[in-house]
């Protein structure tokens, strides 16, 4: 070997050095964004912003997702992992049309924790059985005494449609979708325990995954025309009627029958629990009133809750047509309204068993 070639090269020695910095560098800026993320993920400030901002853009409804892919995952990864019950609560369950009746992640934190909105993309009593199990027997929602544990049912008919174990399901992909639980149609919720740090490392990096999830799909929309990217506006009582017969099919009866049964079974469930349940008929329009499926739904939830002597509050009727967003949600100027008498019922109740945080 000459004494030229023992001498390394300058750019071998320029190699040798650049290429630990640059690995440096990646890993540096792999761990900024990580902290970021964690960060954002939770920001209460930044998750109300986000909202904001997307319903301002997209000229819609506030849908309080937050931080989040959607309403389903705020409630699984932030409102139930960080549930608090000692003090009691009022829960309510519904479909589409009661996730987005009310305004609970802007309510002061005490109140938060008193308060929860646990409406889903599923209305069918079943589901919401399932869910109330889950609290009772995991989250130990009856801790401070089923006196002061209200839980409130928002229904209307487009909830009388019969539930099955399709993937498709809002209800069971909610639960599965980040390994977090175990869903079944017939058992239930199952919480997948792996130790302690374990299970704190899988939410953490679920509200990640959502996180970053929404930030794809928020921009994935953004991209899209707005006239084609938000929920119609325009009120076509004829295209709601063709859209709710499609939606509703051919037994629709039958489906109300069965709906009943479901909330019997959660009644008995809850009364077994000494919990107290209520059931409020959440806003129609004037666009629902020539339907045949109102009146049936109407007349089987009055005659079960004077059977089993369950309050009703009817609210079918609180808004206008020109407080809906579309068919049957409420929008920006609909939703103060409902919101303030939905959590009138909270209230209420809270302050009867001196639980309401003044």
């Amino acid at each position: 070997m000459t004494e030229a070639s023992s001498v390394p090269s300058t750019s071998l020695v320029t190699a040798r050095v650049w290429q630990p910095l640059v690995c440096l560098s990646l890993l540096a800026a792999i761990g900024l964004s990580a902290v970021v993320i964690e960060a954002a993920v939770h920001s209460e400030a930044f998750g109300a912003w986000m909202d904001r901002e997307w319903a301002e853009v997209n000229e819609s409804s506030n849908e309080y997702r937050r931080q989040y892919l959607d309403t389903e995952d705020r409630v699984v990864l932030q409102e139930i992992a960080d549930m608090d019950p000692s003090a009691g609560g009022v829960y309510f369950f519904g479909a589409s049309n009661m996730k987005w009746a009310m305004r609970v992640p802007d309510l002061p934190p005490a109140q938060r924790r008193v308060v929860h909105n646990l409406g889903s993309g599923e209305g069918w009593p079943h589901f919401h059985r399932q869910f109330t199990q889950y609290l009772v027997d995991h989250k130990d929602i009856l801790r401070a005494g089923p006196e002061k544990t209200l839980i409130v049912f928002g229904t209307g008919f487009i909830n009388a449609i019969p539930a099955n174990d399709s993937p498709a399901i809002v209800f069971s992909n909610m639960w599965r979708r980040y390994g977090l639980y175990q869903y079944d149609f017939k058992d239930g919720i199952e919480p997948i325990q792996r130790g302690t740090a374990w299970n704190v490392y899988a939410l953490e990096k679920a509200r990640c995954s959502s996180f970053i999830q929404g930030l794809i799909d928020r921009a994935g929309r953004v991209a899209v025309p707005k006239a084609l990217r938000r929920r119609s506006t325009t009120k076509d009582t004829a295209a709601y009627a063709a859209a709710y017969k499609k939606r509703m099919r051919v037994d629709w009866e039958d489906g109300i029958q069965r709906h009943r049964q479901e909330l019997q079974e959660w009644l008995d469930y809850l009364r077994g629990k000494h919990v107290d349940f209520m059931i409020v008929l959440l806003p129609l329009a004037s666009w629902h009133m020539p339907l045949p499926y109102p009146p049936k739904y109407r007349a089987m939830i009055e005659e079960f809750c004077a059977t089993n002597h369950v309050p009703l509050v009817d609210y079918s009727n609180l808004l206008k047509d020109d407080d809906f967003g579309d068919h049957i949600h409420a929008n920006a100027q609909g939703l103060p309204n409902i919101d303030s008498a939905l959590m009138d019922i909270a209230r209420k109740f809270l302050q009867a068993k001196s639980a309401w945080p003044e």
